[in-house]
């Protein structure tokens, strides 16, 4: 297949995955400030997400009443209650990348999950001309111009950042599946995964292969993987709290 057919299908995918995303949590927006106590509400029973606008949390200071997983790509974190219904709240210590720390009065209410961005001025300056692209980029565009820019076909938009990704191989069946590069901006994120047959069988790929959250397209440029083969998958995600 050529590569102007290839870029054909994959702006077809992107306008078909795109069509069909829609959030998946409650969105609550808290403003954060160093050192400072945000509140907020959390499920008593399903699992909640707490992330950062134009940070990522580096470590989470946890409470036994709930399992924390942490996302190595966004820096986003997932809180699970150990037993539900949840009843006292929670207080969560959690450190960013930028050097920002929060104290978290997490409230349980029986409600779906939530999702909580904390928004902190002095982490957003810097971001202006990702924030203007995204502003006046339709959605679908800039699916596609940041699915081409993680791939390499062109330059990320002005005020991305393309960088490694220090990560481990997770393991799915014979899948090895490992994150090597990203592309992120304010709205969205690119990211480069490295997909490798482990088995001695035939592997065929989907998209639900290589789900992330907030995922808005994937392409995979080879869906069948014989014994031992590699293709680099390219997946597209949401972050919240962006222009878009």
């Amino acid at each position: 297949m050529s590569n102007q057919a290839r870029l054909a299908l994959l702006s077809m995918t992107v306008a078909a995955t795109v069509a069909m995303a829609a959030p998946a949590y409650a969105l609550q927006i808290k403003q954060g400030v160093d050192g400072a106590q945000v509140t907020a509400t959390v499920s008593a029973g399903e699992i909640s997400r707490i992330a950062l606008a134009q940070d990522r949390i580096r470590m989470a200071n946890g409470d036994p009443d709930v399992d924390i997983t942490h996302d190595e790509v966004s820096g986003d974190i997932y809180i699970k209650p150990t037993v539900a219904p949840l009843v006292k709240p929670l207080n969560l210590f959690i450190a960013t990348e930028k050097g920002f720390t929060y104290q978290l009065l997490l409230v349980p209410e029986n409600v779906p999950s939530e999702q909580i961005l904390i928004r902190n001025a002095d982490a957003l300056a810097g971001n202006a001309e990702a924030q203007a692209w995204e502003a006046q980029t339709p959605i679908h565009a800039s699916v596609i111009e940041i699915m081409k820019a993680t791939a390499g076909i062109i330059p990320p938009p002005a005020g991305y950042v393309r960088k490694p990704i220090e990560s481990v191989a997770e393991r799915q069946g014979a899948l090895s599946i490992l994150k090597t590069f990203e592309v992120t901006g304010t709205a969205l994120q690119g990211v480069a995964v490295q997909v490798r047959n482990t088995g001695v069988g035939t592997v065929t790929l989907t998209e639900r292969d290589l789900f992330a959250p907030g995922q808005a397209a994937v392409w995979l440029p080879a869906r069948t993987l014989g014994a031992d083969e590699t293709v680099t998958a390219y997946v597209v995600r949401r972050r919240i709290g962006g222009a878009q």
